[in-house]
């Protein structure tokens, strides 16, 4: 479904059969549930606020080109730090913290207020250009599964359809929840494999600095957002400034 909407997207619409969505600020804001409201801002774009606050105090320059590791943040930050790169910027460089990180934590410390709908928007914007011009590296590129859905229901919610007729009609055949069902079931069946074959599969598996991906900072795979009431959620309370870690 997230390529269909990819693919179909056309000068803020996506159309495909009978399924027609807007993809505006307003449209994200609705899916959302987060008024558009405070600065357009964007990554790259430079701001004055002060973020010293989210740091930990140090003598040596940063280079923010290529971001600062992680350890540098302060521990009270670090749990909104991956709710921010999780479901907002999903840049996948989960062991950086880049300047937009900091952007936000601002807005959730009150210090400044950004329009989260126009962020999402020109985010899902500059992912869906990446991928139409580039399909043969969509694992790498695609993101914000949940926002996807979310405008889709939104849209089907007005009018009075479902997201199983929808999958239907354009021809998605495999039921998810069986799938899923399937997909447990292969994890299960992997998990009671010998661990002679898991030790195998982890030795291939090496990063660059010949570690186990497992032991990266980074997780395998990129974040996808596929839960959108929890996606909603979390919006909403990052927009609202509410603590979202215990």
């Amino acid at each position: 479904m997230t390529m269909l909407f990819i693919e179909n997207y056309r000068d803020e619409r996506v159309q495909s059969q009978s399924l027609t969505v807007r993809v505006n600020e307003d449209s994200v804001a609705e899916a959302i549930g987060v008024p558009a409201e405070g600065e357009k801002w964007f990554k790259q774009q430079d701001f004055k606020e002060d973020f010293s606050e989210f740091l930990i105090p140090g003598g040596e320059r940063l280079d923010w080109k290529s971001g600062v590791h992680v350890s540098k943040m302060k521990p009270g930050w670090r749990i909104p730090l991956e709710m921010i790169q999780n479901y907002i910027t999903c840049d996948g460089r989960y062991d950086r913290i880049l300047k937009c990180h900091l952007k936000l934590l601002m807005h959730i410390n009150g210090n400044t207020q950004v329009n989260l709908s126009f962020y999402l928007l020109k985010s899902l914007q500059k992912m869906i250009a990446r991928v139409q011009s580039h399909p043969q590296h969509t694992s790498c590129s695609v993101y914000h599964q949940g926002l996807i859905k979310l405008l889709i229901l939104t849209q089907l919610q007005r009018e009075k359809r479902t997201w199983e007729s929808l999958l239907a009609e354009l021809g998605f055949r495999d039921n998810p929840k069986e799938k899923g069902k399937r997909m447990l079931d292969d994890a299960n069946q992997q998990a009671t494999s010998p661990k002679e074959t898991v030790h195998e599969a982890d030795n291939e598996e090496k990063n660059a600095a010949g570690k186990p991906i497992q032991d990266s900072l980074c997780p395998k795979t990129p974040c996808t957002h596929e839960n959108p009431e929890k996606l909603s959620d979390i919006l909403k309370n990052i927009a609202s400034k509410k603590k979202i870690c215990k």
